[in-house]
């Protein structure tokens, strides 16, 4: 008689803060959201695992910028079959009225049931001024995946059926990196767009013209995998840029 483990949980937990601040005919608004979400599901008998996920970002004005990416590593050694995967969205949108400029920014992602260990961590963001003489807004939002399937039968010696010492099932310890909320809108110092507390955003943000980037740089290292991207993008002069993006991962475990 062989000794076995049952374990099915779910753990997700979200925290949002808005400030709004107004002086003159100015008004600032800062919003931050994030969410993480923890989940287990084991034993698992599905003969494959997937993920998959998407960012796009919008945005309206006069001048405008917009980018979206995915990126992460997929690979399966026989014990451990892993998608660490991550989506980022931004959008600026910059207007000479007190109201024209408009940013929205989204990732998401999915997760297939055939996996047993899994991450799930998002953060959002955005930030808005704007007066009679200008409106500048920003967005972002950045999902970071991470999914596992364990072959317990290769853990903890050949013959011992995937047990330790002590008769249960040896399974590793996974400590998934922690989605920390962007210090800024981005990290790229030619753009500009860092908002600070005591920095006006009006002062900063710079962009000339309506661009649109869509960047994907995904690794596969896995006998049987397939991976699927979908991308977009447009751009309207003086009025809008839009870039979409999609990745789906597969592995054969």
């Amino acid at each position: 008689m062989s000794d076995s483990i049952s374990v099915n949980t779910h753990s997700e937990t979200s925290i949002g803060t808005t400030v709004e601040t107004s002086t003159g005919d100015q008004t600032s608004t800062i919003e931050v959201n994030a969410t993480i979400a923890v989940g287990t599901q084991m034993p698992d008998d599905s003969e494959d695992i997937s993920a998959s996920v998407g960012a796009i970002g919008d945005a309206f004005g006069e001048d405008t910028f917009t980018s979206t990416s995915v990126s992460g590593v997929a690979s399966d050694d026989g014990v451990v079959a892993s998608i660490d995967i991550d989506a980022e969205a931004l959008a600026v949108g910059q207007s000479l009225s007190g109201d024209g400029a408009f940013g929205i920014a989204i990732t998401d992602a999915s997760i297939s049931d055939g996996v047993e260990l899994s991450f799930v961590g998002s953060v959002t963001s955005e930030h808005s001024v704007s007066n009679a003489d200008e409106s500048v807004s920003v967005a972002y939002s950045e999902t970071s995946v991470v999914a596992l399937d364990l072959d317990l039968s290769d853990i903890g010696g050949g013959g011992g059926g995937g047990t330790d010492s002590g008769g249960a099932i040896a399974t590793p310890t996974i400590e998934p990196d922690a989605v920390d909320a962007p210090a800024a809108a981005s990290d790229d110092a030619e753009l500009g767009l860092v908002p600070t507390a005591d920095v006006e955003l009006m002062d900063i943000i710079d962009i000339d013209g309506n661009i649109a980037i869509i960047e994907a740089d995904v690794t596969v290292n896995s006998v049987d995998s397939a991976v699927q991207v979908d991308a977009f993008a447009l751009t309207i002069e003086d009025e809008l840029s839009t870039s979409m993006i999609s990745v789906d991962i597969a592995l054969s475990v």
